[in-house]
């Protein structure tokens, strides 16, 4: 039975829109690599905050308060290594949660430290193009957009409050274009992906399907024909071949104990530098 959330060993990566479908077993390892990099990011965040080796950037605006957000992103990134080892839940609402909760808690980073300009907010595009290459289709677009929103909306609550000495609405433009630019791109790398992998995946189809009908061939021909390896194991025998051989099935025996007269000929056959090809008769 194939659950809502795959089919045919494939993930749908966004549940709305143009989502699109990655090997099941890709999707995760790439989620998981994802997920590397967020422990990475916030174990660096804490620590060269709390021992006071990071840059001097690192909460200069309200040490409180990223210190907690710093302690939350450390928390709740290794507290979901168990659903990445477990897949407790879907696939779709851990990439969902992680992009967005990934924007909410950098935003509250950036300022902490002052704000867009202290380019914290460069850390979004990764989110950003993470959730391209992990979502696609629509959610792609919802990402940019929410990470716009976050950028737009900081700038906008700091200038009102007066937070900062200056204004970077310039900056914060630049840089939410930037986030549909990278997107956008994640989202074609995504498709290109994609492509390759149903081209892939209907290369294996076929190949099977022809193997299934050589066997079908050979097993019904009737001539007796008789495969062996390199040890005169015989690695496939059909019916006409057991019969003149006497034997209800001999594949998987060696050749010598099946027939020591069929393996002589064979091995006098191989020897031969004269011709290809060759009729043996053997008598009875």
């Amino acid at each position: 039975m194939i659950s809502t959330d795959t089919q045919d060993d494939f993930v749908k990566t966004c549940p709305f829109g143009s989502g699109f479908y990655l090997p099941a077993e890709q999707a995760w390892r790439t989620l998981k690599v994802f997920h590397s990099y967020q422990i990475v990011l916030s174990a660096a965040f804490f620590g060269l905050f709390v021992t006071q080796t990071g840059p001097s950037i690192f909460g200069q605006s309200n040490e409180g308060l990223f210190q907690t957000v710093s302690l939350i992103y450390l928390a709740l990134t290794v507290f979901s290594t168990v659903f990445i080892r477990k897949p407790y839940i879907a696939f779709t609402r851990q990439v969902q949660f992680k992009i967005l909760a990934d924007i909410a808690l950098l935003t509250l980073l950036m300022h902490a430290s002052g704000g867009i300009t202290s380019g914290l907010g460069i850390l979004l595009a990764v989110s950003v193009a993470a959730g391209g290459l992990l979502a696609g289709g629509q959610c792609t677009l919802v990402f940019a957009a929410v990470a716009t929103f976050a950028i737009l909306g900081e700038q906008i609550y700091a200038d009102f409050a007066h937070q900062f000495a200056k204004t970077a609405y310039t900056y914060a433009g630049v840089l939410s274009a930037s986030f549909f630019t990278i997107g956008l791109l994640a989202l074609v790398l995504a498709k290109r992906v994609e492509s390759s992998e149903k081209v892939a995946l209907q290369q294996r189809r076929d190949i099977d399907d022809l193997v299934q009908l050589n066997d079908y061939i050979i097993k019904h021909l009737q001539s007796g024909i008789i495969v062996v390896d390199q040890h005169l194991n015989i690695r496939l025998a059909n019916e006409s071949a057991c019969h003149l051989l006497g034997q209800k099935t001999i594949q998987g025996n060696n050749l010598v104990q099946v027939s020591a007269e069929c393996c002589q000929l064979f091995k006098r056959w191989l020897r031969s530098t004269s011709e290809h090809t060759a009729i043996i008769a053997a008598t009875n």
